[in-house]
């Protein structure tokens, strides 16, 4: 089985360009909750300042500004689960966002993904909405 997903930065006016890496973190939590039976599913977003190479080893983000939980989850979609949170304008004014990731708790927890995008400056008249999609198929698919 493969996992593939796919990120929506919703930026208003702009959105961004990404560069995406699943983590290991987030492949062994998947993992965990196939073999044990228990939900670890993200519950949240953050968004972060950090520029680095991704790796699959990241636990992370280099330099996280704010983490919020998501505003919806949609599994109505054969094989796809899309996560949706969102974040106002006055909480991120000042952010220079390069760094994104989904975690399964407030603080800390098992980083899913991390995404590297290119620059967006937030001055208090921009609101965000990050879009992520996991999408499960057969090997090859």
């Amino acid at each position: 089985m493969e996992l593939h997903y796919a990120l929506n930065v919703m930026v208003w006016p702009k959105k961004g360009e990404v560069v995406r890496i699943l983590v290991d973190d987030g492949i062994e939590t998947m993992a965990g909750v196939i073999g044990s039976g228990i939900v670890l599913r993200p519950t949240h977003a953050a968004i972060g300042t950090g520029s680095d190479t991704l790796t699959a080893g990241d636990t992370a983000l280099l330099t996280e500004t704010d983490r919020n939980a998501f505003t919806s989850v949609d599994l109505t979609v054969a094989k796809d689960a899309t996560f949706v949170a969102d974040f106002s304008s006055t909480e991120i004014s000042g952010t220079a966002m390069q760094e994104y990731g989904l975690f399964n708790a407030a603080a800390a927890g098992s980083m899913f993904n991390r995404e590297i995008i290119s620059t967006i400056t937030f001055e208090g008249d921009r609101e965000l909405q990050l879009q992520t999609t996991f999408r499960f198929a057969k090997s090859g698919a």
